[in-house]
């Protein structure tokens, strides 16, 4: 399976905030290959995984796929966010893959909402520009 990765992979977090967010992606990649596009996780206070959230697909892409597969991701605030002391942690998450269809060009949408288990609902749009 070839994935590239043509733009840097986004990750939707919840640290603290409201309790409903919408959070909105763009994504660029290359025609007919995978990409993880949204990283949806749970980082506790002392730098380590909670329970990952329960991902579901609103809406599904009308040119391509998308899959769900358990991931890691490596902790990279920016100096004085919440949660600077973590970086270079590696915590679980969840990786959101999609797949264009074969000769698409354009923009493709997806819409998500993850559950975390805190009581936070995240929904998560992500535009994906194919070329």
């Amino acid at each position: 399976m070839k994935r590239i990765f043509v733009a840097a992979v986004v990750t939707a977090a919840v640290l603290a905030g409201p309790a409903h967010s919408q959070r909105l992606r763009a994504v660029t990649m290359l025609s007919g290959n995978e990409a993880i596009v949204l990283r949806p996780h749970f980082l506790k206070p002392d730098c380590t995984s909670g329970q990952l959230p329960d991902v579901r697909v609103i809406n599904a892409p009308q040119h391509g796929s998308l899959r769900l597969e358990k991931s890691t991701i490596t902790i990279n605030a920016p100096a004085g966010a919440p949660r600077a002391q973590c970086n270079g942690k590696g915590i679980e998450a969840i990786g959101v893959v999609y797949k264009s269809n074969d000769g698409f060009v354009g923009t493709d949408r997806i819409v998500m909402k993850a559950d975390f288990h805190n009581g936070n609902v995240s929904e998560m749009i992500v535009l994906v520009d194919v070329r």
